[in-house]
């Protein structure tokens, strides 16, 4: 060893480890003669140095690799941007609202349907064109929507409909096996079984057929039947009547009472109401309507309504209780109970076809005999947007509620918007107005 190496500590450079091999490549590409105690102090301050470097290049490597996987991950969805080309629905499609709302709210679920049949849950559903359906427990079936046209396929089970007048071009169709049942606007319960097939119309008319034939056209309170399980009718030949297959009245026996024999038919319809079950809610409701449209007696027939919706709160004819009970109200002068009633109906049924009809009768009301135009100026605002009649009045009561209210400018630019419009049905008063105001 040459007295220049012999400063470094033999030990040291003997050494098999990483001591010992750093020191010996440090001894031969040096030319220094650090005494013993600097050079192993020089040599450990490079030991030490080389994993904490280490350590860096592993943690820096690390972050590299492991951050962009975390921006990845945390990236923002597609399908949760609202309004993104992926979360819109195409318009052939059809889709399923999922309104949840809570038991408590007693609010229908709303079903948004399309071209392409959808699975209906079971339970009360709102459906197109303000189509009220009911499916007990067990009931298949499914759903679409085209061209105006409400198209139900039965698969099984029962289902309660009610659905509102239709428009020309509009139709509620039902198939159920070979069977088609059309609707244009009634209150009905139809039941199929792979045995038997059974149609109780309440309200209207409702148009039965089989491969395109017409078998029968059931009427208000009155029922069609067919046993599934025995050989189908044969056509009828052109010009034949269309057969009547297991027809029967509803509540024959009520029916045999003349119009005189007034408390013999009410005392009927009793009888058939203490039954109890679907038949008794029925017999209920037919009471109430014979007390309102055939005596009259408006008090009775609001104690009968209110009745058939204290028995069956739940029941297939509740919405047409409801109905009733908002329409006779005002008829009895009993005003405020009215805007109850009408708040309450709204609030389980913000969907409902007539909502503007009866914005309109709460803005009449508040108008007319409670002199609070602020609130009827609130309802004829919520109708203004429907067509016909109901939107016209609307509109202009509206304005006619912000004149009374000091409100010029917004009368002024009310009145004008309405005149604006073809048609009006109160043109005359709407000018006489703006001639006024403009004074």
């Amino acid at each position: 060893m040459s007295e220049q190496n012999g400063n470094w500590p033999t030990v040291m450079k003997d050494e098999s480890g990483e001591t010992g091999t750093a020191l010996r490549r440090y001894d031969g590409g040096t030319k220094a003669t650090p005494s013993e105690a600097n050079a192993y102090s020089g040599v450990l301050a490079k030991l030490e140095g080389r994993p904490v470097r280490l350590r860096w290049r592993i943690a820096l490597g690390t972050t590299a690799v492991v951050l962009p996987l975390l921006l990845w991950l945390l990236r923002p969805s597609e399908s949760t941007i609202s309004g993104s080309p992926a979360s819109s629905s195409s318009g052939t499609m059809a889709n399923f609202t999922p309104a949840t709302p809570s038991p408590a709210s007693g609010l229908a679920p709303s079903i948004q349907l399309g071209m392409a049949p959808i699975t209906l849950p079971t339970g009360k559903l709102q459906l197109a064109g303000g189509v009220t359906a009911m499916l007990t427990d067990a009931t298949s079936a499914t759903a679409r929507f085209q061209q105006g046209t409400l198209d139900i396929a039965l698969a099984s089970g029962t289902i309660v409909l009610h659905v509102l007048p239709r428009e020309i071009g509009q139709a509620v169709l039902i198939t159920a096996g070979h069977h088609r049942f059309t609707v244009v606007g009634t209150v009905f319960r139809l039941s199929y079984t792979p045995r038997r097939l059974d149609l109780s119309v309440i309200e209207g008319l409702v148009a039965v057929s089989r491969g395109g034939e017409h078998v029968a056209t059931v009427a208000s309170d009155e029922t069609w039947s067919i046993n599934l399980a025995l050989p189908a009718p044969a056509s009828p030949r052109h010009g034949d009547a269309a057969p009547r297959v297991a027809r029967r009245t509803l509540q024959e026996n009520c029916a045999r009472f003349t119009a005189e024999q007034t408390q013999q038919k009410i005392a009927c319809y009793r009888e058939q109401v203490s039954k109890g079950g679907p038949d008794g809610e029925r017999a209920q409701h037919m009471l109430a309507r014979y007390l309102r449209d055939d005596v009259v007696d408006l008090t009775g027939a609001l104690a009968a309504f209110e009745s058939q919706r204290s028995r069956y709160p739940r029941g297939e004819l509740r919405v047409e209780a409801d109905r009733a009970v908002i329409e006779i109200l005002p008829r009895l002068g009993r005003h405020a109970e009215a805007l109850v009633e009408t708040q309450s109906f709204l609030d389980a049924h913000p969907d409902a076809e007539d909502r503007a009809e009866l914005r309109l009768m709460r803005g009449d009301i508040f108008r007319a005999i409670f002199q609070d135009m602020l609130s009827a100026e609130r309802e004829y605002d919520e109708g203004a947007e429907a067509d016909g009649r109901t939107g016209d009045d609307s509109r202009f009561l509206r304005a006619l509620c912000l004149e009374s209210l000091g409100r010029v400018n917004e009368a002024r630019l009310a009145y004008r918007d309405y005149l604006a419009q073809a048609g009006t049905a109160h043109a005359r008063e709407a000018q006489r107005h703006m001639k006024r105001l403009a004074q």
